[in-house]
């Protein structure tokens, strides 16, 4: 576990460019995690301040066998999440992923949110020819890149997309 926790710190050491951390939202209480980030967050802009930072918050949802997170997260715990990390910090990236219902998509994007993914895979080899069912989480936004990228539109927004670029951390 110390090892995945210090996986932000190994990035900064290696001088890339953008790090994204979050926290699994319903493994415990939403405001304890959303201290403990703000501090993980704030420990890295001291000792990494020339690395963008970007922060997501997937939320644990009701899984095969019966498993319910211990302390769920709602729509309304969600946007005051949100809007906090926004007034802390107006220059952070914060995600939003395909979890998340197309509704409450359309309406915290401009809001607060800076980037947004689409036509998302969550299975291991997902976007390879020769896929498995076997997905890590459910998709609740299952619009193509086109159909997110009209919602924004709709909302005035400009969608931007990313060149993906393949680079090895040696």
């Amino acid at each position: 576990m110390r090892y995945r926790m210090e996986t932000p710190e190994r990035l900064g050491d290696a001088g890339i460019d953008k790090v994204g951390i979050g926290a699994l939202l319903g493994l415990f209480d939403w405001k304890a995690d959303t201290v403990a980030l703000a501090k993980h967050l704030l420990y890295m802009r001291k000792h990494y301040w020339q690395t963008r930072m970007s922060l997501s918050f997937p939320r644990l949802r009701p899984a095969a066998g019966g498993f319910q997170p211990v302390s769920p997260v709602n729509d309304r715990q969600m946007v005051q999440t949100l809007c906090a990390w926004r007034l802390f910090d107006h220059e952070l990236e914060i995600s939003i992923s395909t979890r998340e219902s197309s509704r409450f998509r359309d309406v915290i994007v401009p809001i607060v949110i800076t980037a947004i993914s689409a036509g998302s895979s969550t299975q291991p080899g997902g976007y390879a020819e020769d896929r498995h069912d076997l997905p890590q989480f459910i998709i609740n936004d299952s619009r193509s890149v086109t159909e997110v990228s009209e919602a924004l539109r709709l909302h005035g927004l400009e969608p931007i997309f990313r060149e993906a670029r393949s680079s090895i951390v040696e």
